[in-house]
């Protein structure tokens, strides 16, 4: 704080110090005068939160379950999960409190703020949201986009695919890869039955970027459709998320799994058989659906990056974006929601959730998401214009511009005056 003092000297303007997640708290508990200071916690998570979700049976439907019963019942998060107290992210987010404010990623995040003690019962929490890139859509550019995307597909696996999906993820638990597979099994029937084919694009990566020399070696042995453990190719979590994927190509015929474990999305980064003049943008562009089925996701911005161009957006209830997509005016059939809750009467019966429970209640709400998702892709390309046109309107809603006019700076205003 002394150094902060010194490069931040006072002008007679509110002089604010943001904490960005738990790392952040540490400067801003310790800030000295609270009148020269204005201190914020901004949540992009609850660390206490993700743990528990991420490590009990239940997932989201024991948490979340949990935490909805407990909240209306005056309980906390130690009353029903127990002491947090040996984890330091627990200890440090647990005092956020002592901040003049905090700012919350999304409503989800705010009621995990609230149900971490009585000191946040009442407590100002400001919901600013992440932002998300809004570029302004030219059709003839998506489609230049989707082409790219199906003649790399054709390339790796010798077909020409229909239906382009995607997910662009880190490799963890919590991003619920196999709630994607469990979707794509059932639209894998629907498309045997059309006629129709289709892949599934896995950007996902858990190490540095693959130097263009590890990228031949790769090649060489069918990279990425084919994989070995160990690098410079599979490492840490990226090896379940193949294993997952290549469980999935084995029973299934018309729709296939490439998971690409390698930052960039070029020629120079994932070898020859990709266009040449292939970017980033073009598998945000043309991915016709893109996944984001977390069981944890304060916000969650990679899902909803592709929505301004048309592309359905398909992820959980658990996830922050949904109540920023909702504010910005969208909804379906561009941005499809699947609810992982089961209904449960007690906090008990919560807490009792097994992972077999977990799993059926998966695969039955997957079908079901299987089936509207298939009728929504049978539409033509005069729909597909539709998807976009509205698209755009809500995505003008979700940029920072707009976060910031009516979120965040109204929120520092407040601050400013109390």
């Amino acid at each position: 704080m002394a150094l902060l003092d010194r490069i931040v000297k006072p002008t007679g303007l509110s002089r604010v110090l943001l904490a960005h997640e738990f790392m952040g708290l540490p400067t801003a508990l310790a800030v000295p005068d609270r009148t020269a200071w204005h201190s914020v916690f901004y949540a992009h998570e609850v660390s206490t939160a993700r743990r528990i979700v991420e490590t009990t049976p239940g997932q989201d439907a024991t948490f979340y379950g949990a935490m909805a019963l407990a909240a209306s019942e005056g309980q906390f998060i130690e009353d029903v999960f127990g002491d947090q107290s040996l984890s330091h992210r627990h200890a440090l987010v647990s005092r956020s409190f002592a901040c003049g404010t905090i700012f919350a990623v999304g409503k989800v995040t705010e009621r995990e703020l609230r149900f971490m003690g009585p000191s946040f019962a009442n407590y100002p929490i400001d919901l600013v949201y992440n932002g998300v890139p809004c570029v302004p859509f030219d059709l003839t550019l998506i489609q230049m986009s989707r082409t790219k995307l199906q003649d790399y597909a054709e390339a790796l696996l010798g077909f020409r695919p229909d239906v382009v999906f995607t997910h662009v993820t880190r490799p963890v638990r919590s991003k619920g890869f196999w709630r994607d597979l469990q979707v794509l099994t059932g639209l894998d029937e629907t498309f045997r039955k059309d006629g129709r084919r289709g892949v599934f694009f896995v950007l996902s990566t858990a190490v540095c970027s693959r130097t263009p020399a590890d990228v031949v070696r790769m090649i060489e042995y069918g990279w990425p459709v084919s994989h070995k453990i160990g690098y410079p190719d599979l490492e840490g979590s990226e090896v379940d998320v193949w294993r997952a994927a290549a469980g999935f190509n084995e029973y299934t015929e018309a729709i296939r799994a490439v998971c690409i474990n390698q930052f960039g999305w070029d020629r120079v980064s994932c070898g020859p058989d990709m266009p040449e003049a292939m970017t980033f943008e073009d598998l945000r562009r043309g991915s016709d659906v893109e996944f984001g089925l977390s069981t944890y996701e304060p916000f969650g911005i990679a899902q909803v990056e592709p929505l301004s161009f048309g592309t359905i957006c398909v992820v959980s209830t658990v996830c922050g974006c949904v109540a920023a997509v909702e504010a910005a005016g969208g909804g379906e059939p561009n941005f499809l929601l699947a609810d992982y809750r089961p209904d449960r009467g007690t906090v008990e019966e919560a807490l009792a959730t097994t992972s077999a429970e977990r799993e059926g209640l998966e695969w039955e709400r997957s079908r079901t998401l299987s089936g509207h998702l298939g009728q929504l892709l049978s539409s033509t390309d005069s729909d597909r214009q539709n998807l976009v046109e509205s698209s755009q309107a809500t995505g003008v809603g979700l940029t920072w511009d707009r976060v910031c006019e009516d979120h965040f700076l109204p929120a520092l205003n407040r601050l400013s005056r109390s």
